[in-house]
């Protein structure tokens, strides 16, 4: 029988290198919140691929840089949001 950390490494295995061309993608964004620069890209990004995995995701306009929320119904009573 596979146990749960099994199933882990595996997957951690079989997605590590899209995971990481996914992170050179998003830090090659210019985002420079004190000159408002990329900001509004980052946020798109960052809800294009959370969206994508299956969170719902929200972009919150705000008299600064934009503010990226995520749910991710997980089934349990209880479970974190995350910005």
């Amino acid at each position: 029988m596979t146990s749960m950390i099994d199933k882990l490494e595996k997957h951690i295995e079989e997605n590590l290198e899209n995971a990481l061309n996914d992170l050179k993608e998003f830090v090659r964004i210019p985002s420079i919140a004190t000159k408002n620069q990329g900001i509004v890209e980052a946020a798109e990004f960052l809800k294009s691929h959370l969206s994508s995995a299956g969170v719902k995701v929200k972009i919150h306009n705000t008299s600064g840089s934009p503010v990226v929320t995520g749910h991710l119904d997980v089934g349990a009573k209880r479970a974190p949001e995350f910005i």
